[in-house]
């Protein structure tokens, strides 16, 4: 049990570097702006929200509230000053002009979106792989950006390769589409890795590489390159951990097929007009 604390201690004093980090970051890409959907995506806590600003008690022909997962950048993050910047909040942002409407916006636990979506404290969560069984699960939006797995590992790892992760231990974020697609995983002469471990979120993840808990983690690219990218020296990327591209979007509840038609459609304007290309290539270069 101790040994257990002490390292719980560890994610927790390490994980705050990675939080400083990106809040340091996004003051480069928000300035001294609030990305905060007609000035009203203000930061409140979880029980905040669910006291005074979700549910019943939103008007929900003026509000759009949308889950987000608040560390999982260039997607979603807080910055510094506390206004929350990234990829989708921008598209959220430029989604409900289009709906007519404010936004509102939730921190959630991604393990536990489909509480927030049933009972109602949010209308849509952002950044959802598209997959078979999601499609059934959720009613959900066009893809706004195209995304694949790859690894992140330490600098001095010696895995360059999906059949270097053979026997090894391996991160996922809980419940994202990487931990489906490592429970399935195998390499090229069929070998398995030793284990794979769930954490809350990615920080955690990272923070075990560099604790050497686990060897590898593995998410969608878009994060971890962004997270490598700011993190010199610390990790590199492997590629070809999974060659298939998969459809970012925004869902809904089950069911509210309306929601996700209206989104689909207000995606298409922001295609047309160039603007989702504006915040694509903003947040992740012209390389996708």
């Amino acid at each position: 049990m101790k040994n257990f604390i002490n390292k719980k201690w560890q994610y927790y004093l390490l994980g705050g570097m990675f939080i400083l980090l990106i809040a340091g970051i996004a003051m480069f890409f928000s300035g001294s702006g609030s990305q905060n959907g007609s000035g009203e995506g203000e930061l409140r806590t979880i029980g905040e929200l669910s006291k005074k600003a979700t549910g019943v008690n939103i008007d929900r022909s003026k509000f759009l509230v949308a889950g987000v997962d608040p560390a999982y950048p260039p997607l979603t993050f807080i910055s510094s000053d506390g206004s929350r910047v990234g990829f989708d909040i921008e598209l959220v942002n430029e989604v409900g002009q289009i709906l007519g409407k404010n936004v509102k916006y939730v921190s959630i636990e991604w393990s536990k979106k489909d509480d927030y979506l049933n009972s109602g404290e949010v209308d849509i969560v952002t950044g959802m792989t598209i997959t078979k069984e999601r499609k059934k699960k959720y009613a959900v939006s066009k893809p706004y950006f195209q995304s694949s797995n790859v690894a992140l590992v330490a600098a001095r790892s010696v895995v360059f390769s999906a059949n270097d992760l053979q026997g090894l231990v391996v991160g996922v974020q809980k419940d994202s589409s990487a931990a489906s697609f490592m429970s399935k995983f195998n390499t090229a002469d069929g070998s398995t890795v030793k284990d794979v471990v769930e954490f809350d979120d990615v920080s955690e993840g990272l923070v075990a590489i560099l604790t050497g808990d686990i060897d590898a983690f593995v998410e969608e690219d878009t994060i971890l390159r962004y997270y490598n990218s700011h993190s010199p020296g610390k990790f590199r990327v492997v590629e070809g951990i999974d060659v298939a591209k998969a459809g970012i979007a925004l869902v809904a509840k089950k069911g509210n097929t309306k929601l996700a038609g209206e989104i689909s459609t207000a995606i298409d304007k922001l295609s047309a007009n160039g603007t989702l290309k504006v915040i694509h290539d903003k947040w992740f270069g012209s390389r996708n």
